[in-house]
């Protein structure tokens, strides 16, 4: 059973994951923030500058309620944050510390639907979730190894297809992430299946011929 496939797409979960918490915490403290700023608030000047500096804009609607802010975060990354008429944080666009932009969706009550990522190498993943984020379905476009994974509630790949060096892999997983199905089709034309049991050994497994096999 190809393990690499869905350990790779756990780990870019893990870090969508962590991330998404991240812009959380960075929101609200933002939020504290631009409070402050607003009720401070100073006379408009009488020229209009070419250009404007700061380490953060905030644009409110004609009731005053931060509907965007663009700034830098303390470790100078870029970001757009967006906003519902309730404050509640809906959509974030920034760029990382590594250079790699990463957009996320959020429902009013803060959990992702929808997160996308690029990363240096030049591939992408892109994660959607449903409602209740009861599960998810995950993208990855890479130059040798695009698939498409979905997963549980707790971010295990349970179902991966997708292709590697030539080969043509659909692996179906259990829940303690052992025991499941894995099959292959081999650039030769091979098609091969592979059972595992729940410590990960195989327990039965068949292999085709290819068609140059006399």
């Amino acid at each position: 059973m190809d393990a690499q496939r869905p350990d790779a797409m756990t780990q870019r979960l893990d870090r969508l994951e962590r991330e998404n918490r991240r812009f959380k915490r960075a929101g609200a403290a933002l939020l504290v923030g631009l409070a402050a700023v607003f009720v401070m608030g100073q006379a408009l000047p009488a020229k209009v500058a070419k250009v404007v500096e700061a380490q953060v804009f905030s644009v409110r609607d004609m009731s005053g309620t931060v509907r965007a802010t663009l700034g830098a975060s303390p470790d100078g990354t870029p970001y757009l944050t967006l906003f519902d008429k309730n404050v509640k944080m809906r959509a974030v666009l920034q760029l990382k510390e590594d250079q790699s932009p990463f957009f996320s969706l959020l429902a009013p009550d803060g959990k992702a639907i929808a997160q996308m990522r690029l990363e240096q190498d030049g591939s992408g993943t892109v994660q959607l979730f449903d409602g209740k984020q009861e599960g998810s379905i995950v993208v990855i476009a890479t130059p040798k190894s695009p698939g498409v994974g979905f997963a549980n509630r707790e971010g295990k790949v349970r179902v991966s297809l997708g292709v590697t060096d030539g080969f043509s892999l659909l692996d179906l997983s259990g829940s303690d992430g052992k025991s499941g199905i894995s099959l292959s089709v081999h650039p030769d034309g091979r098609a091969n299946m592979l059972i595992s049991g729940q410590d990960g050994k195989p327990i039965w497994s068949a292999m085709g011929k290819s068609k140059k096999s006399p």
